[in-house]
């Protein structure tokens, strides 16, 4: 367990300093002392609010995410619905799910208590997301503040699949997408994942690629090997390997007459016995990764050298691309 809590720190790390690094530093007003005279307990004060919602850190990290990803780290995902304007919120089918406005709520009431009028909801998320990441056990960084609030929001523009990735496009629009952000592979890759912290998204995102026929999204077309890859991941009910390790009784036929473990699959030789032997979370065997890095001391090492590396290469993707994530506001 210790090792893939090292691999979810990881995966927020990565996320962050992506997103992170859609700020513009090369502009004059942005400076993480931008609110020292006139806000000075701000990062103090996100920091309490966030020690006190770690539950949240999930939810948080794909809020930035999300507002990121729709013209820039402006707040416009945080804006509520008016007569003239649809909020990002509604946006289908990404923005739906989105949850931790709370958390930004609390961390903005404190602030207008202390500083009224003074920090922008952007910056906010921006600390916010930072401060989720460290006291999880990552890294910590300066993050730039200054950044503008957007008046606006569009729903339109965070439904747009240039925008957003879609939970149903395929690894090359997937790609493409990123690459309009001037990002690459690795980034997908760490930005689809960190932001779930560990915890996968519902199966109906995948279900379709895997059983195909009826139920299937409408319009989706049947992969031609369905049947097999379903029969690869889950091939039938589970057997009874050895003995195992129940209360008194839990074999015994419900008396609903359903049978016990019926809705359990198993896949003996693959994926799932293969992750639990690889994770040492079977009680049989030990951690390949910890074998070959010789601990998770120096596994977490590994991982503050990639996320380094991989903020440098982003930040140079950007200057290259003249850096258009900021808020055009």
């Amino acid at each position: 367990m210790a090792l893939s809590k090292g691999l979810f720190v990881a995966s927020f790390t990565l996320f962050l300093l992506v997103a992170l690094a859609f700020a513009d530093e090369s502009r004059p007003e942005l400076s993480p002392a931008y609110y020292k005279k006139t806000c000075p307990n701000l990062e103090n004060a996100v920091r309490t609010v966030m020690s006190q919602r770690m539950d949240m850190a999930p939810a948080i990290l794909r809020l930035f995410f999300h507002d990121c990803f729709v013209n820039g780290c402006d707040a416009s995902v945080l804006l509520d619905r008016t007569d003239s304007m649809e909020r990002e919120k509604d946006a289908e089918p990404a923005n739906t799910s989105l949850a931790g406005f709370d958390v930004i709520d609390e961390i903005k009431s404190v602030l207008e208590h202390d500083c009224p009028a003074t920090v922008s909801c952007a910056d906010i998320l921006g600390l916010a997301s930072r401060d989720a990441v460290a006291l999880l056990g990552g890294p910590s960084w300066s993050v730039p503040l200054g950044r503008m609030d957007s008046r606006r929001a569009s729903k339109d523009d965070a439904e747009s699949v240039d925008n957003l990735p879609n939970p149903n496009s395929d690894l090359g629009e997937l790609l493409r997408v990123f690459e309009t952000h001037g990002l690459d592979a690795r980034d997908l890759t760490a930005l689809s994942g960190a932001h779930t912290v560990g915890k996968a998204h519902s199966c109906d995102n995948y279900r379709d690629r895997i059983y195909g026929g009826a139920g299937r999204r409408r319009g989706a077309v049947r992969r031609a090997d369905a049947d097999a890859v379903r029969q690869q991941v889950l091939p039938g009910l589970a057997p009874a390997a050895r003995p195992p390790h129940l209360r008194p009784g839990a074999l015994h036929p419900w008396r609903g007459g359903k049978r016990p473990g019926g809705d359990v699959r198993d896949e003996p030789r693959g994926v799932l016995r293969g992750l639990r032997e690889g994770d040492g979370e079977d009680g049989e065997h030990t951690p390949a990764a910890v074998d070959a890095t010789g601990g998770e001391a120096q596994l977490q090492d590994g991982q503050q050298l990639m996320a380094g590396c991989m903020l440098q290469v982003v930040r140079q993707i950007l200057v290259q691309n003249n850096t258009f994530f900021f808020s055009k506001t």
